[in-house]
C-alpha cells in the first residue's frame, strides 16, 4: 500500500511534500472497483489534481502491464492526473508485475530526478 499511501498524501498536502514516487498504486485514491471490492476512494477523480503555488517538483507514477495485484490503477491514476491537467511523469513497465521490475525503474528514475545537478 505504500504506493497508493504516498500518492494520496503527496497530493493531498503539495505543501508538505516537494517529491512524490509511487510505485505499482493500489486502488482507493479515487473510486474504482478490483476482483475484491468496491473502493469508494479518498478523493473524487475532479479532486486528483495538483494547482496552486504549491507544487511538487516531481511526481512520478509507475505500473507494470503485468500487474496481478494492482491491475491498471496505476495507469487509471495517470490518465486521471492527464486529464486534470497535473504535471507528472509515467512510467509504463512492460511485462513488469507487483515487485522489483517496477519499484527499481521507479526508484532509478526518482532518484535521478531528485539528485539531477
Amino acid at each position: 500500500m505504500g504506493g497508493r499511501e504516498s500518492l494520496y498524501i503527496g497530493v493531498s498536502r503539495p505543501d508538505l511534500f516537494g517529491y512524490i514516487g509511487a510505485a505499482c498504486p493500489a486502488p482507493g485514491v479515487t473510486p474504482g472497483v478490483d476482483m475484491f471490492m468496491n473502493h469508494p476512494g479518498s478523493m473524487t477523480e475532479s479532486e486528483f489534481r495538483i494547482s496552486g503555488p504549491d507544487y511538487p517538483y516531481v511526481l512520478m507514477i509507475a505500473g507494470g502491464t503485468n500487474d496481478a495485484v494492482v491491475g491498471t490503477f496505476p495507469e487509471q491514476y495517470h490518465n486521471i492526473l492527464t486529464t486534470n491537467q497535473t504535471d507528472h511523469i509515467w512510467l509504463s513497465i512492460p511485462g513488469g508485475g507487483h515487485d522489483g521490475s517496477c519499484v527499481v525503474p521507479l526508484m532509478y528514475n526518482f532518484i535521478k530526478s531528485v539528485f539531477k545537478a
